[in-house]
């Protein structure tokens, strides 16, 4: 499965979805740089301001309507954790992963989309997603909105 990967919001979003990409490339799974390549795209949102609320709501619903009918979206991070209803309705989210899942999300992908399992070997991740010179290390979660 080719997977995309939008990622909103702080530095521990920017370190998970790394973690994340990292996780699904040792599964087999090939992370693509663009949301047209993608069989999966995961959204990591961010509800720290109304804009980047805003921002994640329209990040989860990019694919939908473009004529990517085999594309699924998973929808996670902080907006999701804190309106996992509304982020369950949204048009085009497949499945919502709450913050406290976020570790478990190759297992809830893999059991939500059976079609999801990989069937190649591992695949080295993006280089789109390691842009930076400095590891970064994840010390809390959540967000507590300031």
């Amino acid at each position: 499965m080719r997977v995309h990967f939008t990622n909103l919001g702080c530095k521990l979003n920017q370190a998970e979805i790394e973690r994340l990409a990292r996780d699904f490339a040792a599964a087999g799974h090939e992370v693509v740089g663009t949301l047209a390549e993608a069989d999966l795209h995961v959204v990591n949102s961010c509800t720290v301001t109304s804009t980047a609320a805003r921002s994640s709501r329209k990040a989860a619903g990019r694919g939908h309507g473009r004529g990517q009918d085999r594309l699924r979206t998973v929808l996670t991070g902080c907006w999701a954790t804190e309106s996992p209803e509304k982020a369950a309705r949204l048009a085009g989210v497949d499945l919502v992963v709450p913050n406290a899942e976020k570790e478990h999300l190759l297992a809830r992908v893999h059991a939500a989309f059976p079609e999801a399992g990989s069937t190649v070997g591992p695949i080295p991740c993006s280089p789109s997603l390691e842009t930076h010179t400095r590891a970064l290390v994840k010390i809390e979660d959540g967000c507590n909105m300031r």
